[in-house]
């Protein structure tokens, strides 16, 4: 029954590619964020693949663009970039440049741009000694039984609004620079919680209270930025691993699986295409929002899963030179990506999306943005 209710739901994905079913869930959504939806859906989805890095947010003295360039000759369509410092005052000073200033510099060289949050304790003030992981904080998501709704009443759930209010700042002002951002927060919420028998944990404070506070959290910040906050530029990304944690069809544009399984390596990750079409009915674009392995193009190609866009994860602060030769790291090393599998895979054909390609080019121009 599950296998036939997966054949149905990439039948139901395959229909929707030609139909322009996807609905955006923010109806007041910028210009230029409608154009980049309507990019999605009629020049890439089902069509093409869009290639992404993940910026190094732990580390100034790495940048990810020029090592993807010093190897491939060619710059990836996305940046992805992280909000984890800019809720703390202390480390404002050197995060803010290093993220908010380079996802702009990005967009004005006709570059996506995607914004996840590994979300630093809210209860601290200071970066010092914060952390997002479930075994490093005590810190959860107030919650009231009860009810079954967020304990609004609760001091975290303050701590809570002060870091989001922070965060939407930005956003703001990256709204009022004309930039669309592909907005993945609360991500890989499930983790590990309820396997190995019941023992296993969320990774991430967000997840450890349990699918219904989670839900709960991504709906109070989906209605808080758009109706409150007035934030129209943000294209929704649910990234929470795991069908109880899906948040709903009106809170999200896209769906996204973050993939590590050594067991797929180069693959398309059918496997995981197959569930974000199950858990959101196929009624979403799904996008690999992490990888370890660059897909390879003929996996992709002759796959079922369509992909939107794949995102390689940063290396380890550790390595700004390659020449370590630290093989653990995603891009620099060779455990994941091998140079024939950073250039064959990754820019060989005109299926993969790079910086600089004809219809992207033509999406900037349409929102009005001078590529540098």
């Amino acid at each position: 029954m599950k296998t036939l209710k997966s054949l149905l739901c990439l039948l139901s994905a395959s229909l929707i590619f030609s139909s322009g079913l996807f609905a955006q869930v923010d109806k007041n959504a910028t210009e230029n964020t409608k154009l980049v939806m309507q990019y999605f859906e009629n020049e890439v989805y089902g069509k093409r693949i869009i290639t992404g890095m993940m910026d190094c947010a732990w580390s100034n003295d790495i940048d990810m663009d020029k090592k993807v360039l010093a190897d491939t000759k060619k710059h990836t369509a996305l940046m992805g970039y992280d909000f984890m410092f800019l809720t703390k005052s202390d480390s404002r000073t050197w995060y803010r440049p290093s993220q908010i200033e380079k996802a702009k510099d990005w967009w004005n060289k006709g570059g996506l741009v995607t914004f996840c949050w590994h979300w630093l304790d809210p209860s601290t003030r200071s970066s010092k000694g914060a952390s997002f992981r479930t075994e490093e904080t005590k810190f959860r998501i107030p919650w009231d039984a009860e009810g079954k709704k967020l304990n609004t009443e609760d001091k975290a759930f303050t701590q809570i609004k002060r870091d989001l209010d922070t965060v939407a700042d930005y956003l703001l002002e990256l709204q009022e620079a004309g930039l669309v951002v592909l907005w993945r927060p609360l991500h890989e919420a499930a983790g590990n919680y309820g396997k190995y028998n019941g023992s296993g944990k969320a990774w991430f404070w967000w997840g450890d209270s349990g699918p219904e506070p989670y839900v709960a959290l991504y709906r109070y910040m989906f209605d808080y930025f758009t109706n409150e906050k007035g934030l129209h530029n943000l294209i929704w990304i649910w990234n929470g691993q795991a069908a109880e944690w899906y948040p709903g069809d009106d809170c999200v544009d896209i769906v996204g699986y973050d993939v590590y399984d050594d067991a797929n390596k180069h693959r398309a990750a059918e496997a995981y295409y197959k569930n974000l079409m199950d858990w959101s009915g196929a009624n979403k674009m799904a996008a690999i929002s992490e990888a370890g392995y660059v897909p390879a193009t003929e996996s992709l190609k002759d796959s079922s899963a369509k992909w939107l866009y794949y995102m390689i994860w940063n290396d380890d602060d550790t390595l700004a030179d390659d020449s370590k030769k630290d093989n653990n790291n995603f891009w620099g090393g060779k455990k994941f990506n091998k140079a024939e599998d950073k250039n064959q895979n990754a820019f060989d054909t005109d299926y993969q999306i790079k910086l600089g390609d004809k219809d992207l080019n033509a999406l900037f121009k349409k929102m009005g943005v001078s590529i540098k």
